[in-house]
């Protein structure tokens, strides 16, 4: 899962959900320099990451891509499930998509000085163009997943994107909305754990 599936999954911790937002720019035992439930937010990316490579449903995803980005494959997994998840946002939260976005916008303002310095560098830009509502569109994940081909080593292949979409959109869906349902009850029961 990409940027929104993380906070997503986060609960209603707000501290939890900077560390899982955070959690790709923390590495190795650096997470121990934030405070308490930062640090449980980071361990629970790395834990939703874990699952995440290890599901049937997200490597069957993953083959669609992998004749146009091989080994990055996966990182556009990721950001087509959190496009499924965003098209599909009323049937997982109360409150719309863009008020949750608006509230993490937020919540990452109020905590800034405790982001890594890669994540204080993109968020005005996360802000500006309202990244986590865009992903509930596909002009608007092909546009973040060609600005990653810009700043990255993703090879720039977005162009034939609506194309591999188009055709199996209905097998994408499918699969990813199954694999949301096994995340989420993975991350709650974590969660549920982690509270007791």
């Amino acid at each position: 899962m990409n940027y929104l599936g993380h906070i997503f999954l986060s609960g209603e911790n707000n501290q939890v959900r900077i560390g899982n937002f955070i959690g790709d720019f923390v590495k190795g035992s650096k997470f121990k320099s934030y405070p308490i439930d930062v640090q449980r937010g980071i361990l629970l990316h790395r834990e939703i990451d874990r699952f995440t490579d290890n599901n049937k449903n997200v490597s069957e995803i993953t083959t669609f891509f992998k004749p146009l980005y091989k080994r990055y494959a996966g990182i556009i997994s990721d950001m087509i499930i959190d496009h499924i998840l965003a098209k599909n946002w009323g049937k997982y939260s109360d409150i719309t998509l863009n008020r949750f976005a608006t509230k993490f916008y937020m919540l990452l303002l109020a905590n800034y000085r405790i982001l890594p310095r890669k994540v204080q560098y993109i968020t005005p830009f996360m802000i500006q163009s309202n990244r986590l509502y865009s992903y509930s569109t596909e002009k608007g994940i092909i546009e973040a997943i060609s600005i990653m081909e810009r700043h990255t080593s993703l090879p720039e292949k977005s162009q034939y994107l609506p194309g591999l979409l188009n055709e199996n959109y209905n097998d994408i869906q499918e699969l990813s909305i199954r694999f949301i349902s096994e995340v989420s009850e993975h991350v709650n029961q974590i969660l549920n754990n982690s509270s007791t």
